[in-house]
């Protein structure tokens, strides 16, 4: 009875052991809302040093995201060396101060239907198991602002988000060969916590009041980070320095109210869009990725 009573509490303090190593070195897997909530504030603190190597898109679109999940933060000392974030179908997050990969088994890496994923990582995942991989540029403004050159054949006016969220719905459908969001969700836009009716900008033409152009940014005011979201300029119109004039206004109304002001777009574009964002200040050179089952 005796030697079973010494091997318990050898056990018990082997257990305890295991969970302080854990405590030290990773906080994983557990839903508890401190876990998440320190996940998030050491997730922030590392975007807002470095937005465009961190998170594929603005940080408030990554934390609607951050729900029943597994999360792990990994530390040497007092500072954070690894940073990640999935479930059973999808890995979202992934950031290594040594660009070390991701710490995660085989058999839930064969579960994964989605990964995004900055591209450096990309080779840790079997690229023949994911038929579709899209890759996105990701830039960050320089805070250098340039002018809003405007043709005198043109101006700007605000889109009156009560009355033309359908116009906003069709005139992107212009624009796009494979995308045109509903009234409804375009409606929906203008119901979020970062929406702001003076980011929503349209260029027209003078005379016939025709919309030539449309801008759409976004600011998370928590965090002092603005975004481009929509930048289109209607086909007919391309090549006359209207979405450069439009993307400059947009960066000034930004700059206005924060700090960041971040864009990201398709790399394989055929309108070449980076380009324009570069002439406009914006610079980086990361690339994410978005592999799909």
């Amino acid at each position: 009875t005796k030697n079973v009573q010494i091997f318990f509490f050898i056990f018990l303090f082997v257990i305890l052991l295991s969970m302080i190593d854990s405590k030290i070195d990773s906080y994983s897997g557990e839903r508890m809302s401190e876990n998440l909530n320190e996940f998030k504030s050491i997730l922030t603190k590392l975007y807002l040093s470095d937005p465009c190597s961190v998170l594929p898109n603005p940080l408030w679109k990554t934390f609607g995201h951050l729900t029943d999940i597994q999360t792990d933060i990994k530390l040497k000392g007092d500072n954070v060396t690894k940073l990640q974030a999935f479930n059973q179908r999808e890995f979202m997050v992934y950031w290594s101060s040594f660009y070390e990969s991701p710490d995660i088994r085989e058999a839930v890496k064969k579960e994964f239907r989605l990964v995004v994923i900055n591209q450096k990582y990309e080779s840790f995942f079997d690229k023949l198991s994911f038929p579709i991989i899209m890759r996105y540029f990701r830039l960050k403004h320089s805070g250098a602002e340039l002018s809003a050159a405007l043709s005198s054949q043109y101006y700007f006016e605000d889109v009156n988000t009560q009355k033309d969220c359908l116009i906003v719905s069709d005139f992107i459908g212009r624009c796009y060969e494979n995308i045109k969001p509903s009234e409804k969700r375009v409606k929906s836009w203008t119901e979020t916590g970062v929406f702001d009716n003076s980011l929503w900008l349209w260029i027209k033409e003078k005379g016939s009041g025709i919309p030539i152009a449309l801008g759409i940014g976004e600011r998370d005011t928590v965090n002092g980070e603005g975004s481009l979201e929509y930048i289109q300029v209607d086909p007919a119109f391309r090549g006359k320095g209207i979405c450069k004039a439009l993307v400059n206004e947009l960066v000034h109304r930004l700059y206005s109210k924060i700090s960041i002001v971040t864009v990201s777009g398709d790399l394989y574009n055929i309108s070449n869009c980076e380009a324009v964002y570069r002439k406009c200040n914006f610079e980086g050179d990361n690339v994410w990725s978005v592999l799909k089952k």
